[in-house]
Order: C-alpha cells, then sequence, then structure tokens
C-alpha cells in the first residue's frame, strides 16, 4: 500500500488553511479505477459527513467541500476499500 501523500490529497490554491465559507477541492490519486470513494469529514466539533464520488479510470477523483463556518481543524479521509488516505486542513479566521 502506498502512503497516504501518494494517494491524496486536500488543497485550495495551495493552502493549507482557507477562511470560513471557502470551499475547499478535494483532489484523490492511486485509487482504484472506476471505484466508490468514501469521503468522510469530520468538522472542528466533531460532527462527520459522508458521501461517495467515482473515481476515473486512472484511479484519481475531485470533490468539494464548503466549510460549514466553524473555526478549527478538520479531517478528511478518502477509501475505496482496499486503500485508504487522509488530510487535514484549518479554518482559522473569518472573512
Amino acid at each position: 500500500m502506498r502512503t497516504a501523500g501518494d494517494l491524496f490529497s486536500c488543497h485550495l490554491d495551495g493552502q493549507a488553511d482557507y477562511s470560513s465559507g471557502s470551499v475547499v477541492r478535494i483532489l484523490g490519486t492511486g485509487f482504484n479505477a472506476a471505484a466508490r470513494i468514501t469521503l468522510t469529514v469530520t468538522n472542528p466539533d466533531s460532527m462527520v459527513l459522508e458521501w461517495t464520488v467515482l473515481s476515473n479510470s486512472t484511479g484519481g477523483f475531485t470533490a468539494t467541500y464548503r466549510l460549514d463556518g466553524l473555526l478549527g481543524s478538520y479531517s478528511v479521509a478518502a477509501t475505496d476499500g482496499t486503500n485508504t488516505a487522509t488530510a487535514t486542513f484549518t479554518a482559522p479566521r473569518w472573512e
């Protein structure tokens, strides 16, 4: 199995910190081709949101998540049942 860095990244214009209400673009690579990817976002108050997307023919996917106004650390996990990867980002400021 590859490391999380090989499989999954989370970014918006190359940033690790986002303003409240921003849309975070979640990009994944290295997953199984044409697979159902389960995405799980845990926000700063431990509320969990889960949804699925389909990977493309090379195992990549793109998804978005709009920050819900909570400031703090968010975690993202993605799995296709075989490969799993995680990423974190923060929403430290209001704009």
